[in-house]
């Protein structure tokens, strides 16, 4: 688990609650690394109080600072007798980059499953396949995609080990037609920066608030960056590497409250 002390101390809504919560939240972010990097961990009050090394009482008003000031998202409470009570306490960042790694995985496995299967496929025409010039020529030429689509299952590199894009068909199937018209209508864009953070923006709405179609949302997200850029540059507010720079800082400080809290 990378610890970043900043965003630790820079966090405003972490700063509001007590030393004593702090240090309940810190022992528990260390629980949830050591039990597997989910992000989340499960238990009673009693055993999650001696986890953390505190009475229950501290845990328990520990969890209400922590909920009510925005540190953690709420804190799941099975309805049972409050000895008892068994409770669920996630941390976003933890649970945000779990995610990513296992799709991280399970995009490696795809591109090996798919790296044997055509291996298995050329050594089996090579063995079948007649020894006439054309034959052989037919067998030994690559398969040609459907026209203006993707292969079925190849997902573009601007897409990769973005789960929430991976998994729209329809923006993976019509994605050169489709980034080749965002290029030609948003020629300052800069594409690499922009997908990735309008994939962190949909993975951290609720699921019933997503976008159905990510081509569309994307089209959108394109239209505002450049839309945005322009009013900057018009407002003398400098050059798009500085104007990066200052929604980065301002992300951190701002709306990356989140980030000291969960880390």
């Amino acid at each position: 688990m990378l610890w970043y002390g900043g965003d630790w101390l820079k966090d405003p809504h972490l700063s509001m609650c007590s030393p004593a919560t702090r240090g309940i939240w810190m022992d528990a972010l260390c629980l949830m690394h050591e039990n597997g990097e989910s992000g989340s961990i499960t238990g009673t009050i009693e055993g999650l109080s001696r986890a953390c090394r505190c009475t229950p009482e501290e845990l328990a008003s520990a969890l209400n600072e922590l909920e009510l000031s925005g540190v953690c998202p709420p804190i799941v409470r099975e309805k049972s007798a409050d000895r008892h009570k068994t409770v669920t306490i996630k941390n976003r960042r933890m649970v945000r980059e779990s995610i990513e790694r296992k799709s991280a995985r399970e995009r490696k496995i795809r591109e090996r499953d798919r790296k044997r299967d055509g291996r298995s496929r050329e050594s089996h025409s090579i063995v079948t396949s007649p020894l006439s010039s054309s034959s052989s020529f037919s067998s030994s030429s690559p398969p040609v995609p459907p026209k203006g689509g993707t292969p079925p299952g190849e997902v573009p590199d601007l897409l990769k080990g973005l789960e929430l894009f991976e998994a729209d068909d329809d923006l993976v199937k019509r994605w050169p037609q489709l980034i080749e018209r965002w290029r030609r209508s948003f020629p300052e864009v800069d594409f690499e920066v922009e997908i990735p953070a309008a994939h962190e923006q949909q993975l951290e709405a609720p699921p019933a608030k997503r976008r159905k179609s990510m081509a569309r949302f994307l089209g959108k997200w394109f239209a505002n960056s450049e839309r945005f850029r322009k009013r900057d540059e018009a407002e003398g507010k400098g050059t798009e590497a500085d104007r990066r720079k200052a929604a980065d800082q301002e992300y951190y400080r701002g709306m990356g409250q989140k980030v000291g809290g969960d880390s």
